[in-house]
């Protein structure tokens, strides 16, 4: 089942040892070279910032985000293998989406898999493209490179890259090559 991103955000945390909220999910952290959800930007009842793993999420539910306790509430300062990711701060959201040869729009939305992976980018066009169209809905798959101004995806119209596959689709991040 695929969710959309507004799941990720403003979701209560809620601790299953005492069954009380304890903080509240703010934005998604999300890795760029693999667009996998690794946590959240939350704040707690005090209004200090952490972050929450998506590996100490026991549950999701409709009430919200289901954890042990208080613990698995992190500072980001103590998440050295993190670190890399935390200061990307990737965001999907109005990222300009092109192939090798033309602009196809920004990223309006994104779904994501029960794993939190992203799995489809949802694409608005501009006014004049827009016309008589709808939003292009992008599989990840036809994803070739992500950095920080733009996703350049597969044109669709050309038959070239069909072999394309998930390992290595993102050739670059952010000025360096794989």
């Amino acid at each position: 089942m695929l969710l959309l991103s507004k799941q990720l955000a403003d979701q209560p945390i809620i601790s299953l040892q005492t069954g009380q909220t304890i903080a509240i999910t703010r934005l998604p952290i999300i890795d760029p070279r693999s667009l996998k959800v690794v946590g959240w930007w939350c704040t707690d009842r005090a209004n200090r910032q952490h972050v929450l793993l998506t590996t100490d999420v026991r549950e999701t539910s409709r009430d919200g985000m289901i954890v042990n306790d208080h613990s698995v509430l992190s500072d980001p300062n103590d998440l050295a293998r993190h670190r890399e990711i935390l200061e990307i701060n990737f965001e999907p959201i109005n990222k300009i989406v092109k192939t090798k040869s033309r602009k196809l729009g920004r990223v309006t939305d994104y779904c994501y898999d029960e794993w939190y992976v992203i799995q489809k980018i949802y694409v608005g066009q501009s006014i004049a493209k827009a016309i008589g169209t709808e939003t292009l809905i992008i599989n990840r798959t036809q994803i070739i490179e992500i950095s920080d101004e733009y996703i350049i995806v597969r044109d669709l119209s050309n038959k070239e890259s069909d072999s394309v596959q998930l390992p290595g689709l993102v050739g670059k991040l952010f000025g360096s090559t794989n």
